[in-house]
């Protein structure tokens, strides 16, 4: 009975002493396996490192500093310091009058620059898309840092289009591209004879950086009286243009120079016995340049005020017996205020 036993209790010390043996060889063979790939026998897990952002002190107009942080509280609420370390990304932003460099410096990687043209975003924006670069720039660090945290990396100078939106896997680049859509008043003289014209008109305008084309499309009007009836004046036209653009913050300069195609034409209305009325009319040109001054109002609107001058080339004149000429033809100046959305 005795030895019955003991042979019953020496199976699990024997099962134990087989799985140990088989438990070693696994170990060895997987020690061997990771040895042949250059891998250490260890087992290890990709952390990245967290790393603390400052982004130091900023007067740019452009993208006001209390405004990016509000976006990056939100972007990466968990990095931001208010105290300067050598061991954080230190941010630094210096700004153009329509543009702003993004400087990362970081403590093992160097120093990285990102240039964003701002002047043709709506002002609204900027300071969104400055912050949403900046974590797109911190978020390239900290990958650059997971994969070779070892070798430094070169200083390098990228330009990175910046993103718009919440949610990063949405986001979508801005292109600094922006079309146009307005209407304006307009009013008119000829030879500066303190008789004006006036009317309004169309406006498609594409920008693109400092340079931008557009095209108006203009009617104007007026009726003038004498001892024996009326001239009514009435002048169509479309005028392409082409123009250069300097942003300061909201408000935006331009000049430019454009050509105005047409007609004219001059209808006479006689009132008294005696008098014929005649109508005339005519293809009508002119040259011009012009100097215009923009104010954003929000993201997408923008009030925009204009002078030209120019002179006419193709003239359309009527006659009036004992009261002068009606006419289209020398100097020519106008002003304009309108407003301007953006598509």
């Amino acid at each position: 009975m005795r030895s019955r036993n003991a042979r019953v209790g020496a199976r699990p010390v024997a099962s134990l002493l087989v799985g140990g043996v088989l438990g070693a060889s696994l170990v060895a063979a997987v020690r061997e396996a990771h040895a042949a790939e250059g891998e250490p026998p260890t087992l290890r897990t990709a952390t990245t490192p967290t790393v603390r952002v400052h982004v130091e002190s900023s007067d740019c107009p452009l993208a006001p500093l209390e405004d990016v942080l509000a976006v990056l509280r939100v972007e990466i609420p968990a990095r931001l310091t208010d105290e300067a370390s050598t061991t954080a990304y230190a941010i630094a932003l210096d700004c153009a009058p329509d543009a702003v460099r993004i400087t990362a410096s970081t403590p093992a990687q160097g120093t990285r620059t990102t240039r964003m043209v701002l002047g043709g975003a709506p002002p609204s924006v900027r300071a969104r898309i400055v912050a949403l670069a900046i974590a797109e720039t911190v978020g390239d660090l900290d990958r650059e840092a997971a994969q070779a945290p070892s070798s430094p990396v070169e200083p390098q100078a990228h330009s990175a289009q910046p993103a718009l939106a919440g949610d990063a896997s949405t986001r979508r680049s801005l292109v600094y591209r922006r079309v146009h859509t307005g209407a304006f008043a307009q009013t008119s003289t000829f030879r500066l004879d303190s008789k004006w014209l006036t009317g309004g008109g169309l406006r498609f305008e594409y920008s693109a950086a400092h340079l931008c084309a557009g095209i108006d499309m203009v009617i104007l009007s007026d009726t003038q009286s004498f001892g024996f009836g009326t001239v009514q004046s009435l002048l169509v036209y479309s005028s392409p243009y082409a123009a250069w653009v300097v942003n300061f913050g909201d408000l935006g300069v331009k000049s430019g120079a454009g050509y105005a195609l047409g007609a004219a034409r001059l209808s006479g209305h006689a009132s008294a016995p005696g008098f014929t009325a005649a109508t005339v009319d005519g293809p009508w040109t002119a040259p011009y340049g012009f100097a215009a001054l923009s104010l954003a109002v929000t993201e997408g609107l923008r009030v925009e005020a204009r002078v030209q001058a120019g002179w006419v080339t193709s003239t359309v004149v009527g006659e009036v017996t004992g009261g002068g000429d009606v006419h289209f033809e020398g100097l020519w100046a106008s002003a304009q205020i309108g407003l301007a959305l953006g598509l």
